[in-house]
């Protein structure tokens, strides 16, 4: 499998479709958004589709709805993430960067025989 399918596969399952217990998913026309249903947890931008046309505006406006419901939250941005510039606009409106994160993908045909091996650990509820 080829990269740009394995971003498809993972953007799809992980970004457009996925949904959460606590959370509202908001499908927007340019992006996903997650609103926390239980005012504990923050909000999240978990997948956009921007231009450098529509990316600023886009930002004013989540920073705008997040504002007007008093509940923080954080946009994440992959390297793949259009415009290319994205992480930087969000720095620049008051966005922290923090430490990037990676995605990493292993065929199963290849996984090392120690990956089959049955669970040797006693494993118990404690109450």
């Amino acid at each position: 499998m080829d990269k740009a399918a394995i971003i498809a596969l993972y953007d799809q399952d992980q970004r457009i479709n996925v949904t959460y217990p606590d959370l509202r998913r908001d499908v927007l026309p340019r992006l996903i958004r997650h609103v926390d249903k239980t005012n504990k947890m923050e909000g999240s931008i978990i997948y956009s589709q921007l231009t450098a046309e529509t990316v600023d505006a886009a930002i004013k406006e989540q920073i705008a709805y997040f504002n007007n419901i008093d509940q923080p939250f954080e946009w994440k941005v992959f390297d793949y993430d259009q415009p290319p510039d994205l992480k930087e606009r969000l720095a620049q409106r008051g966005f922290v960067v923090e430490e990037q994160e990676a995605i990493m993908v292993m065929p199963l045909a290849a996984a090392d025989d120690v990956f089959w091996q049955p669970i040797t650990h006693d494993i118990r509820k404690i109450t």
